[in-house]
């Protein structure tokens, strides 16, 4: 029967009254501090020792568990850290669009959620955000052509598995090593950090 009347999402600041997100440039910047939130969050797990820990069990859990990694326990964490992400954004979803159905969340969320990991990268925190940015607004790019919209969007999707299979992250990590190679890495010299992870920043 769904859940209607959800309120837009609220803020209580003091000396101020309450703050509500009630348009969409408001909703927007809520989104887009909870996206900076969940990314910093991401990427201090990922040079954390947790995140090493991960790192090893993806490339070798034998070996992880034989270095005294316990592979239950870091795969608990891996799954309560992706389950906490998603009920942030599950909550914030329900209150943007002021409903719960369960025909919300349909087969075509969950193929666009598969694609945006695929295009962007697997297990890269720069592919997601890129993949996701495109996936966003292929579709509104393709409107031009209704009849062909569909046709064109699963053709270029096509196109990019087929050329980039590591995604649109492997291509970069591409160039980069290309420029530094050169001796000119991108952002004008300087030298390469000491330490990087080994896949630029993947998490498993």
């Amino acid at each position: 029967m769904c859940i209607t009347g959800i309120p837009y999402p609220s803020l209580s600041l003091p000396g101020f009254g309450q703050w509500r997100a009630v348009t969409l440039a408001d909703q927007y910047y809520v989104a887009l501090a909870l996206c900076v939130v969940v990314v910093a969050v991401i990427r201090r797990v990922i040079h954390s020792r947790v995140g090493r820990s991960l790192h090893a069990l993806r490339d070798d859990e034998a070996l992880a568990a034989s270095m005294g990694i316990p592979p239950l326990r870091y795969k608990m964490v891996a799954f309560a850290l992706g389950a906490a992400i998603a009920g942030i954004a599950g909550a914030f979803w329900a209150r943007y669009v002021t409903i719960v159905c369960p025909t919300e969340m349909s087969l075509n969320l969950t193929i666009d959620l598969l694609v945006i990991v695929f295009l962007g990268g697997v297990g890269s925190v720069r592919g997601v955000v890129i993949g996701a940015v495109l996936v966003a607004f292929l579709p509104e790019m393709l409107r031009i052509t209704p009849s062909l919209r569909l046709v064109i969007y699963g053709a270029l999707l096509l196109v990019l598995i087929l050329r980039m299979p590591e995604g649109i992250d492997g291509m970069i990590r591409r160039w980069e090593q290309r420029w530094r190679a050169r001796g000119a890495p991108p952002g004008g010299g300087g030298t390469a950090p000491a330490w990087e992870p080994r896949d630029g920043g993947q998490m498993a």
